[in-house]
């Protein structure tokens, strides 16, 4: 009797968690349909007049400008090239999945170097900049979302340093290492960093999706991703891959 009392206890209690952690999970759940329901609608509107902006600028003649006019135009491509980053972020989140990879050997340092000239003028509105170093590393991966990755720890690394700050880029053959010189992440959260929609500074903006995309591109390359950050000193993500050359 007594082993009997105790099983019907023991279902009794595991249905009642059940139910509980349904009915205190169901906001949690339509909070992130309704977030990926705004991205989804965010990134249809924000396509036409992205691409209207990004015409124009390539079209401007920047050489016949007077200085204070081409500063203005500076800060505008500036702000598109924010708007550029954040539009390919919501895209991949919408699109995930739905899309066939289009898988080729990359040069890894070769879309760095790229990538670094892409975000230059940006880093330089914050006076942050770039310490490169390089040498050959290849990558089987799709390109778009190779270029989406980088995009997203170089992004960071700008958005959360600290004025006058450096961003240390080291690529060796299968590894990949970024660090800047921002405030750091406390200890007790870095596990959490990768989480979708997860924010520790509000003041920086941004949806809290970047950090994740990187979690699942690295995840469905088996990418082997690290993150160390230190107060006031900090942060590092290390990538590491293989790749067979024969």
């Amino acid at each position: 009797h007594l082993y009997g009392i105790m099983f019907v206890s023991l279902l009794f209690i595991i249905v009642l968690a059940y139910f509980l952690s349904k009915m205190f999970l169901k906001p949690i759940r339509n909070y992130i349909s309704k977030l990926d329901e705004f991205i989804k609608d965010t990134t249809h509107e924000l396509n036409t007049p992205l691409a209207a902006i990004t015409m124009s600028i390539e079209t401007i003649d920047r050489d016949s400008l007077e200085p204070k006019l081409l500063k203005k135009l500076s800060r505008i491509d500036n702000a598109a090239k924010t708007i550029s980053t954040l539009y390919q972020d919501l895209s991949f989140m919408a699109l995930y999945g739905k899309k066939p990879n289009k898988n080729e050997i990359v040069d890894f340092d070769k879309m760095l170097i790229e990538r670094v000239e892409y975000f230059e003028p940006i880093a330089e509105v914050k006076n942050v900049s770039f310490e490169l170093t390089t040498e050959e590393s290849k990558i089987y991966i799709d390109k778009n979302k190779l270029r989406i990755l980088v995009d997203n720890l170089i992004s960071n690394a700008i958005k959360y340093n600290k004025a006058n700050g450096k961003i240390y880029i080291n690529v060796k053959q299968n590894e990949f290492v970024i660090r800047d010189e921002g405030k750091g992440i406390p200890k007790g959260v870095i596990k959490d960093i990768f989480a979708r929609y997860t924010r520790f500074d509000d003041a920086s903006g941004g949806f809290g999706i970047g950090l994740s995309i990187v979690k699942i591109i690295c995840d469905e390359y088996g990418i082997l991703l690290r993150a160390e950050s230190e107060p006031i000193e900090g942060t590092k993500f290390e990538l590491k891959w293989q790749f067979d050359t024969k």
